[in-house]
């Protein structure tokens, strides 16, 4: 009698059953497989009802029940060039919802995390969130590679929080041990290493007085190789150990930034 051995490879079709997920689960996971990359998004864990978890998904709903019942899409994803005005300033009535707003006031939420950190990540935010509402090739490819959902993303059911982080490596080893990284990035620090200060990096419209972010900072901070993180920070998640520069500090001070001269302007 013909004995299979164990370290007989299965076929993906076999695969995934033998993974133990529910039916609607396995059906997702093999949409990685048969679908362009552009049409499958995170498998997340939607009953996670934690702040973190509904910070992202509460207004993905949200903007999806908007263009389902008719309002244009261009309303809800908001321009292309990426404004800024609420990371600096409160909401204000005539303020629209957008993915941009959403953006800024998330960041906005958050205390003691570098500026330039904080416009990085709106931008990829903004760009990953236009994705997760109207995914198309045209908004995949918008999206910074390192922002783009891995296969562990695709394939693995997590918590919506592990999507956030810009790192590819962060948003992995956090689908398998998650941990508070918005806590280590206030108590320790990370960098774009950005040099040019904030009239560089953000441009503001002369007749309108716009805030958007310039084309030169999203080029910089489209390089993950621009990224470097504190040893503190390395500590929390030593994935990143291998890929991204690791300052000998433990702790990494905010840049300083010129926040009040910008406004006035």
């Amino acid at each position: 009698m013909s004995v299979t051995s164990p370290a007989t490879p299965l076929s993906l079709s076999d695969a995934i059953p033998c993974a133990g997920y529910p039916p609607h689960i396995q059906a997702q996971q093999m949409r990685t497989f048969r679908c362009p990359e552009y049409e499958v998004r995170p498998l997340l864990l939607e009953a996670e009802a934690s702040p973190m978890a509904t910070a992202y998904t509460s207004f993905r709903d949200w903007a999806c029940r908007q263009i389902e019942s008719g309002e244009p899409k261009e309303n809800v994803l908001g321009p292309e060039r990426i404004e800024i005005d609420l990371l600096f300033r409160a909401r204000e009535p005539s303020d629209p919802h957008t993915v941009s707003t959403w953006a800024c006031e998330y960041f906005r939420a958050l205390q003691g995390i570098d500026v330039f950190v904080c416009l990085a990540g709106i931008f990829n935010f903004d760009r990953f969130m236009r994705w997760i509402i109207a995914p198309s090739a045209e908004t995949y490819a918008n999206i910074p590679p390192g922002q783009r959902p891995t296969p562990c993303q695709r394939l693995v059911p997590h918590h919506p929080a592990s999507d956030l982080p810009v790192l590819p490596e962060l948003r992995d080893g956090l689908i398998y041990d998650l941990r508070d990284f918005i806590l280590a990035s206030q108590s320790y620090g990370t960098t774009v290493n950005w040099h040019k200060g904030l009239d560089a990096a953000v441009d503001v419209d002369p007749d309108t007085a716009k805030m958007t972010i310039s084309d030169l900072f999203a080029h910089h901070i489209w390089n993950l190789d621009n990224w470097s993180f504190s040893r503190g920070f390395a500590a929390v998640f030593p994935e990143l150990r291998r890929r991204y520069r690791v300052l000998p500090d433990v702790v990494i001070p905010p840049t300083p930034s010129r926040v009040e001269e910008l406004l006035e302007k």
